[in-house]
């Protein structure tokens, strides 16, 4: 497993944790390989524990499994998985909420914690310790929380790292034994958690740096050490009830397009509220993809739609997924993810910043190309970036970041606006009342023929020499008249230097399928993607002395209309 040396300055470790361009494309690992370690999984039971907040506790039993690698010693990295809210018991076939499940012959618990094990095996077998936590408790009781269990699910994982660190220091009941004694490095952890789960896990960024060392009424029931290790967080298809603001730590999360449950997308509001951390954000936004199949033990299809071209499965030209092709995808992006920050493993980078798609035998058959089937939009840390149009305000000509002015030309519209939670608030043709928007200010655009957007690069945003990419977010209005169905909108991306000389640049190739209308889903989602260009491409210009950059419309397409957002240069540029 490859190391960054703890003793490197924290300035330079936010560098690492940006990608390495050069050397992408010759070492990128396959996430979905098993690695070379035997694994061993066990299931554990520690007794019951008292969760929630005051005026709202209830029982949670500590229990789950473990999967861990048999003969490497350690110290080994920590990964947890932390479900959502589904059944808890099943009788006679009929699942149910209920805690304790009832004892009988007709009876069966629901462990959802065990939906997990394909990624634990995998990462087991390359030399993580994964927990998975069993939180039916939670699930039962959570109607009464008024943050919907967020809160009592992060002291679970509290509770459970509480576990993790006795078992380190001497045996633990049952199966635990004296498997872990001495092997655990609690300095490195990563957590995930999916759905009502996700939002746990980001609330336990905050509680992480809060929880009381001894018992606090006020606070709730629990209480113990806090863990300065965590180093990445995961959250897959999450809620967005507390409105949180997680930070501190780099941060992923997954938006299944097809979300029947979620059917909001509100976990992805996390992600725009913290767009400007000292760490990175990634958000990775699955087409065809629902809630639940990401969890093996989660069968039913929680998107039922009959009428959404996209998500309908019983619709001709949609693009749901399989269990097996949604398997898959979670294979790549949550261990990818998970070990580039907590291994660390740099090599997964790519993965991260969407300088690489998904390995082609992670999607063989997906109705969506492989290079499209997962659009991500990457932040890099606040030290490897450097924003040059937000938009900032609800005037759409108000000066860029650096002050240099915006001009537009031959637009049909052109307007500044941030969605609110319902998606109303922006501009667009013929979109549904309520459709499901990145709430993030945006600019919104539409032409009829040849027109552009540009942009005087001012200060420091003339310099673009010490990046590596320039990034954009965008998503096309599969409601306008102007975006066909199913084809590809394009832009020219123009930068001019100071000496009059000019490079430009295509961007549909690298945009995942951000410029495509109608995937995802075409009823309810126009939710922005990135586009990520390296700066290697606008060959010829200065791109230490620029003035100008451009975006131009009409051309591969004569009328169109899109959203704009998030325009900056990013991750730190390679010397040689």
């Amino acid at each position: 497993m490859r190391t960054i040396p703890r003793s490197l300055p924290l300035a330079l470790l936010l560098v690492l944790a940006t990608v390495a361009p050069a050397a992408a494309a010759t070492s990128l690992p396959d996430p979905m390989a098993p690695g070379p370690d035997v694994v061993n999984r066990i299931d554990y039971d520690a007794g019951p524990a008292l969760v929630g907040m005051p005026g709202a506790v209830y029982p949670q039993e500590l229990n789950g499994s473990v999967h861990f690698p048999l003969a490497v010693k350690g110290p080994l990295p920590v990964i947890v998985f932390l479900h959502g809210r589904h059944a808890s018991c099943s009788y006679l076939g009929v699942q149910s909420l209920g805690y304790p499940c009832p004892g009988t012959a007709a009876t069966a618990s629901v462990d959802s914690y065990k939906g997990y094990d394909y990624m634990a095996q995998n990462l087991a077998s390359h030399g993580y310790v994964v927990m998975s936590i069993d939180a039916n408790g939670i699930n039962t009781y959570d109607t009464a929380d008024t943050d919907s269990g967020a809160m009592a699910r992060a002291q679970t994982i509290a509770k459970s790292l509480d576990l993790l660190s006795q078992w380190n220091q001497s045996a633990g009941p049952g199966a635990v034994d004296t498997n872990f004694v001495g092997r655990l490095d609690l300095s490195r952890i990563g957590i995930m958690g999916h759905s009502r789960g996700g939002e746990g896990v980001t609330q336990f960024i905050a509680y992480n740096r809060s929880r009381p060392a001894s018992l606090d009424p006020t606070v709730g029931p629990d209480y113990g050490p806090r863990y300065p290790g965590l180093k990445a967080v995961f959250a897959l298809a999450p809620i967005d009830a507390a409105s949180q603001t997680p930070t501190g730590v780099p941060l992923a999360e997954l938006l299944p397009y097809c979300d029947g449950d979620v059917s909001d997308l509100s976990g992805s509001r996390p992600f725009e509220r913290t767009k400007a951390d000292a760490f990175p954000r990634v958000q990775y936004g699955v087409n065809g993809a629902d809630h639940n199949y990401f969890n093996t033990i989660w069968t039913g299809d929680d998107n039922t739609t009959t009428t959404d071209t996209a998500c309908a499965a019983t619709l001709k030209g949609n693009v749901r997924l399989s269990k097996d092709e949604e398997k898959a995808i979670g294979s790549v992006l949550i261990p990818a993810f998970l070990r580039r920050f907590v291994g660390p493993e740099p090599a997964f980078d790519p993965y991260v910043t969407g300088a690489a798609p998904l390995p082609a035998r992670a999607c063989p058959a997906t109705p969506v190309p492989c290079d499209q089937e997962v659009q991500v939009s990457y932040v890099a840390p606040a030290a490897a970036r450097h924003l040059i149009l937000g938009p900032a305000t609800a005037d759409p000509q108000a000066p860029a970041a650096d002050g240099g002015a915006v001009t537009a030309t031959g637009l049909s519209v052109f307007a500044a606006c941030t969605p609110a939670n319902n998606g109303t608030g922006c501009p667009g043709g013929g979109l549904p009342a309520a459709v499901d928007r990145s709430t993030t200010p945006q600019l919104s655009l539409a032409w009829d023929r040849p027109a552009s957007l540009s942009i005087a690069l001012r200060g420091a945003a003339a310099d673009a020499s010490p990046y590596a990419t320039l990034t954009l977010r965008a998503a096309v209005d599969y409601a306008d008249a102007r975006n066909p169905a199913g084809v590809t909108q394009d832009l020219v991306v123009t930068l001019v230097d100071a000496h009059g000389k000019t490079a430009s640049v295509t961007a549909a190739p690298y945009a995942r399928g951000a410029l495509v209308p109608s995937r995802g889903s075409s009823q309810r989602e126009m939710v922005l993607g990135g586009i990520r260009i390296p700066l290697a491409r606008f060959a010829g210009v200065d791109l230490a002395h620029l003035q100008t950059l451009r975006l131009g419309f009409g051309t591969a397409t004569a009328a169109g209309s899109l959203d704009l957002a998030d325009v900056a240069w990013q991750e730190p540029a390679t010397r040689r």
